[in-house]
């Protein structure tokens, strides 16, 4: 299946319902907020130009009162977000600066996001390089690191994120001798062995593709990954992975490539997943297997190995039926048994019970995500609507909400994908009306992060009033109260950014 975004001219971003639920935000900050993100949204997406004045005009007033002059003193995050939009409208005096405030802090500041103390040194590298600069705050990020407690997870997270800013920085800039001397130099300096370790892998990962589509524009970036990181790289699980993303960045090349490169891009894509494949033994706990199924079923989709993605999704369904009939099974001997309890479980069963619960929640999770994903990258339109068909079976039989809901709203992604708005806004209402029965705390939960975070994907995927509508109704009908929806639109409008981010620059961001 060709995996590509629908509706590519857009409607005019005067008539875009994105513009409605800004203005239905309450709270003036937070509207404000939204708007730049729409702006943002609107000029990476569709290259649109609009101006704040034609676009304030449109809006409800965003502040009561005196507006702010253009010297007011914002914090970091809004100055990054002013950063972007000015370098990206061509106002190089406003870019310059919002940089020059940005790097001051970032000689000084820390602000831990996401456990990373240097999250801001991080952000403000990416627009050096995405400005054509080479990213300086790097360096200065790293000295900071250096003076951070060896031992600690913040230290070791950090390190690694400034790898993974690196290698942002090469798919943007190039290959680069100084960046690529910078990724082993903070991969090194890691001193606990699980986050160096994870460190290792991803890097390889993210050097050998851009996204999930897309591999390295520069063979170099692969060749450097394999000779410089993939031979420190131990944890079976994280180099079964990387082989497997080695082995789609190999083939897509090869597809790319004239006929001698081809067939040695080929034969080497296919030795990286013979390794994935015989990484693990008959003695290999069964989460392994799992977890190993779940990245090969896509790699084998995405580089047209029908027949082998077939196989692995016949195990993925066997061992699924299998699972789901122990879970019901159990399920109904635990209701038998509460009520002859009176209506409580003793607690050492309860606890049984729960971890059980837990954990067949994961394997269901991972069987729905891994076949609605080798849906979305298949190749081939048979295979593809196979995996369809059986994701569809799958959801009917989860028993366990997230797991459920998960699936449901990956599917109705790829219905998007797939240029079928009908198929997926049925998908999605699906969705909705299992989130509108259960408990208020949990439907907030579900719609604060998964759901807002799904359909926000969904829309920049394909444009659709309809499925804006239903999402606004879903937050009426839990009921969110105006603070709750306002952050939950803010939630929406910051993905949809992200989403945004990712396509003009054709890769995956370390956000």
């Amino acid at each position: 299946m060709d995996v590509s975004i629908n509706n590519a001219n857009g409607l005019g971003w005067e008539k875009d319902p994105l513009l409605k639920m800004v203005s239905s935000v309450k709270n003036s900050d937070l509207r404000e907020h939204g708007a730049l993100y729409f702006r943002l949204y609107r000029i990476l997406r569709f290259g649109d130009r609009i101006d704040k004045k034609a676009l304030d005009g449109l809006l409800p007033v965003l502040r009561k009162g005196k507006n702010p002059s253009a010297n007011t003193i914002r914090d970091p995050f809004e100055r990054l977000e002013d950063a972007e939009l000015s370098m990206l409208l061509d106002d190089q005096d406003s870019f310059l600066h919002s940089m020059e405030e940005l790097r001051k802090w970032t000689m000084t500041d820390i602000h831990v996001v996401n456990e990373d103390p240097l999250f801001l040194q991080n952000k403000v590298a990416i627009l050096e390089a995405l400005s054509g600069q080479y990213p300086e705050t790097l360096e200065k990020a790293f000295n900071l690191a250096e003076k951070f407690p060896v031992r600690s997870d913040e230290t070791g997270i950090a390190l690694q994120n400034l790898a993974s800013t690196a290698i942002d920085c090469l798919h943007i800039l190039g290959p680069d001798k100084k960046l690529l001397d910078f990724i082993l130099k903070s991969i090194k300096r890691i001193s606990k062995k699980e986050i160096r370790q994870e460190a290792y892998a991803f890097a390889v990962r993210k050097l050998c593709m851009r996204n999930e589509t897309t591999p390295a524009m520069s063979i170099d970036l692969i060749e450097f990954a394999e000779k410089s990181l993939l031979p420190s790289i131990t944890e079976v699980l994280d180099l079964t992975f990387t082989n497997i993303q080695l082995a789609v960045a190999k083939s897509l090349l090869a597809s790319a490539s004239e006929n001698g490169k081809r067939e040695k891009l080929q034969s080497e894509s296919l030795e990286y997943f013979r390794k994935a494949k015989d990484s693990l033994t008959s003695r290999s706990p069964e989460q392994y297997k799992l977890l190993l199924n779940f990245n090969l079923i896509r790699g084998f989709a995405q580089t047209g190995m029908n027949d082998e993605s077939r196989k692995v999704k016949s195990r993925l369904l066997h061992d699924f039926e299998e699972d789901s009939k122990s879970v019901r099974d159990t399920i109904n001997m635990l209701a038998k048994e509460k009520a002859f309890l009176g209506g409580r479980l003793p607690h050492d069963l309860k606890a049984m019970a729960d971890e059980m619960m837990e954990s067949a929640e994961d394997q269901f999770m991972t069987v729905g995500m891994a076949i609605t994903l080798a849906a979305r990258f298949a190749q081939d339109e048979e295979l593809a609507v196979s995996c369809i068909h059986d994701a569809h079976r799958i959801i009917g039989e989860i028993p366990m909400l997230h797991a459920k809901i998960q699936t449901i709203l990956q599917l109705g992604t790829v219905y998007f994908l797939r240029n079928d708005p009908v198929k997926a806004l049925e998908v999605f209402k699906d969705a909705f009306i299992i989130v509108k029965n259960v408990q208020k705390n949990v439907a907030k939960e579900l719609f604060y992060r998964d759901m807002a975070e799904a359909c926000a994907e969904a829309y920049f995927l394909s444009p659709n009033k309809t499925l804006l509508d239903e999402y606004l109704k879903l937050a009426r009908e839990i009921p969110l109260n105006a603070n709750e929806l306002d952050r939950s639109i803010l939630t929406f409008l910051t993905k949809i950014y992200f989403e945004a981010r990712s396509y003009k620059w054709k890769m995956n961001f370390n956000e």
